[in-house]
């Protein structure tokens, strides 16, 4: 199930495991495209990996996902603050 694996890469993400992380996102990414908490993890865990160029993108997407003035389009603006930098 991807939410697993996007709970499960969340996980990874928190505990400081980012490369470990990756893998169980992307498999969630690829099954759940068109979700933007999935978009936001994995967006989260490349700027933790200095991955500026997947992470902007990632959080891009997310944004366009997410309705104005829902609470996860201010996490996802301050990540993406927070990719530029790096």
């Amino acid at each position: 199930m991807p939410q697993f694996k996007d709970t499960l890469g969340w996980i990874h993400y928190h505990r400081g495991e980012h490369k470990t992380a990756q893998p169980y996102l992307d498999e969630a990414l690829a099954e759940l495209p068109d979700v933007a908490l999935v978009r936001y993890h994995a967006g989260m865990n490349y700027v933790a990996l200095g991955d500026v160029a997947k992470a902007s993108e990632q959080l891009k997407k997310a944004m366009e996902l997410t309705p104005a003035d829902a609470p996860l389009g201010e996490k996802i603006r301050t990540a993406m603050q927070l990719s530029l930098k790096n």
